[in-house]
C-alpha cells in the first residue's frame, strides 16, 4: 500500500503565450493564427488544453494580441452550431464541440509588444494572481502515448514531492543542441529529476553543458514574476532563461514523450504524420500511402 503522501499542491492555473505573428507559416498566419493550425482536427491550441486538462488545471490565461480574435471565437458560445448539426442528425460532431467546454475556463490577457516570452507570462501578472502556474508554448507539440508521458503530469509529480519551480528537459541529437536553450544540470536521487544550475540560450556546440533542451513545459512559482520584473533586456527581449535562473531553486525533468516542433513546417507535418499513424481509424491508409509514395 502505498502510504506516500505530499507537502504541497499543484497549481490549478496555466498561462499559454500566444501574442506572436508566426511569420514562419506565413501566408496562412496572416488569417489564421499558427495555435489554431490543427493537428489532424484538433488545433494547436485545444490540444495544449487538453494535455492540462489531464493534470488538473481548472484556468487557463491566453496571453493572445488584439488582432488576434479567432483565438477567442474558438472557446465563444456554440450553441447555434450544435442545434444545426443536431437538426441533421451529426450527434458526433455535437459531441466534438461539447469537448471544447469541457476545457479548462479559458480567459485571456494581451501582450502589445513582442519583448520575449518572460515579458509575455509578465503581460498575464493582474489575472494571475500571485498563484502557482503552468506555461506551455503551443508550437511545442506534444504527443503522449499515455497520461504517464503527459509533460504537465510529470511536473506536477515532481512539485508535489519538492515545491520547487520545475521545468521539462529533452535529450535531443547533439547537432540539435545549438537551436535551444540548454540546462547545466547536477544529477539527483532520481535519475529524471535534475537541479538546474544554469540555462544557456543557443549556445555553440563546444560551449553547451549538456544535451538536455527546454521543450517548452514549466511549471512557475508565483515569484518568478517577481524575478521577471528584475530581469533586464538582453537583445532587446526580457528572457525567460534569464528570469529563472534568478529562483533560489530550479528542478528540471526529463520526458520521453514524443515531441515535434511545430513553429517549423517540418516538425509541424512531422507531427501530424505521426499523430495519424496513432490513429487507428487512419494508420492504415497513411502507411499505405506512404509505401506508394
Amino acid at each position: 500500500m502505498n502510504t506516500e503522501t505530499n507537502q504541497y499542491s499543484a497549481p490549478k492555473l496555466a498561462v499559454i503565450p500566444a501574442a506572436g505573428k508566426g511569420t514562419r507559416f506565413l501566408p496562412s498566419t496572416k488569417a489564421t493564427p499558427k495555435e489554431m493550425h490543427p493537428l489532424l482536427n484538433t488545433p494547436l491550441i485545444h490540444h495544449c488544453l487538453n494535455e492540462l486538462k489531464d493534470a488538473d488545471v481548472e484556468e487557463v490565461i491566453i496571453v493572445s494580441h488584439v488582432e488576434k480574435k479567432t483565438l477567442e471565437t474558438y472557446f465563444e458560445d456554440h450553441s447555434e452550431l450544435k442545434k444545426l448539426l443536431s437538426s441533421d442528425g451529426k450527434t458526433d460532431l455535437v459531441e466534438r464541440l461539447n469537448e471544447i467546454e469541457r476545457l479548462p475556463k479559458v480567459t485571456f490577457a494581451y501582450q502589445d509588444e513582442q519583448l520575449g516570452l518572460a515579458h509575455a507570462i509578465y503581460s498575464a501578472k493582474k489575472e494571475i494572481a500571485e498563484r502557482d502556474f503552468y506555461v506551455l508554448l503551443p508550437d511545442e507539440i506534444f504527443i503522449p502515448k499515455d497520461k504517464s508521458q503527459n509533460p504537465c503530469i510529470e511536473l506536477k509529480k515532481s512539485f508535489l514531492k519538492t515545491g520547487v519551480s520545475t521545468i521539462s528537459l529533452l535529450e535531443v541529437e547533439e547537432s540539435q543542441v545549438p537551436n535551444y536553450g540548454v540546462a547545466k544540470i547536477e544529477k539527483t536521487q532520481n535519475e529524471k529529476c535534475f537541479k538546474v544550475l544554469g540555462l544557456i540560450e543557443k549556445p555553440k556546440l563546444e560551449e553547451a553543458p549538456s544535451n538536455l533542451i527546454l521543450p517548452g513545459r514549466y511549471l512557475m512559482k508565483a515569484e518568478i514574476l517577481d524575478q521577471i520584473e528584475k530581469t533586464a533586456k538582453r537583445n532587446g527581449e526580457v528572457q525567460f532563461t534569464d528570469s529563472m535562473m534568478q529562483l533560489s531553486k530550479l528542478n528540471g525533468v526529463v520526458t520521453e514523450c514524443p515531441r515535434f516542433d511545430g513553429g517549423s513546417v517540418l516538425g509541424f507535418l512531422k507531427a501530424n504524420i505521426y499523430a495519424a499513424l496513432q490513429n487507428p481509424d487512419l494508420k492504415p491508409e497513411i502507411e499505405s500511402f506512404i509505401k506508394q509514395l
